[in-house]
């Protein structure tokens, strides 16, 4: 669809409408009739790319492995009325008229380095904080074409809403670190 402007007149005259040489003229815009998919995407791939779900003992959470970003996080424990007790509250969402999500990443000079357009590789796609265990990691993995591997966690604690994310980095060229980030 074109794009439009109209144009009101001050203090609610109602003049004629000047000629057309009489309107300064606009320039025309062409607006995309359908969202935007980020180069080498598509929003086929995009329902067909893994998605992560992991639960702690307080939330529910969802890592979509295109840029490892945190695409929903539900308080398991916090319901989203007292009307809706067994519905969780939903801090995070990926939904249009209400997103709010969590995007990280590494950026860097001279080398590629992965952010949160990078498709990341999973060994697995649902991790569960198990009786007995303290920490949750979730591990996302991505190798630039210098052969640098990097491995994205998150890391949840029990009895805590504090996630961590480290990058592990494994240099196979060798190159020192003034060379990666100069």
């Amino acid at each position: 669809p074109a794009a439009t402007q109209s144009q009101g007149t001050a203090g609610g005259s109602s003049k004629a409408p000047a000629a057309a040489g009489d309107i300064p003229s606009t320039p025309s815009v062409d607006l995309p009739s359908t969202p935007q998919v980020a180069a080498g995407a598509s929003q086929e791939g995009d329902q067909q790319r893994p998605m992560l779900r992991v639960e702690t003992d307080l939330f529910l959470a969802e890592i979509d492995t295109l840029g490892g970003s945190i695409k929903q996080l539900s308080l398991l424990t916090y319901p989203v009325s007292v009307d809706e007790p067994d519905v969780p509250f939903e801090l995070l969402k990926n939904e249009a008229v209400d997103i709010f999500v969590t995007q990280t990443g590494l950026i860097g000079n001279r080398s590629e380095y992965p952010n949160h357009r990078t498709q990341y590789r999973v060994d697995v796609t649902e991790f569960k904080l198990q009786d007995g265990e303290s920490t949750l990691v979730v591990p996302l993995y991505w190798e630039s074409s210098d052969g640098v591997r990097y491995t994205k966690k998150f890391i949840f604690e029990r009895g805590t809403y504090d996630a961590r994310i480290e990058f592990d980095v494994d240099n196979q060229e060798r190159h020192t670190i003034d060379q990666l980030v100069e």
